[in-house]
């Protein structure tokens, strides 16, 4: 569980569902 959590805190909400083309979604 602590692994997930970094890799979370690592990348934005929305970047590790898609890539950087969802970046801008999940900021919104």
């Amino acid at each position: 569980q602590r692994r997930r959590a970094a890799e979370q805190e690592a990348a934005p909400r929305g970047i590790e569902k898609a890539g950087p083309d969802t970046s801008e979604l999940g900021d919104k």
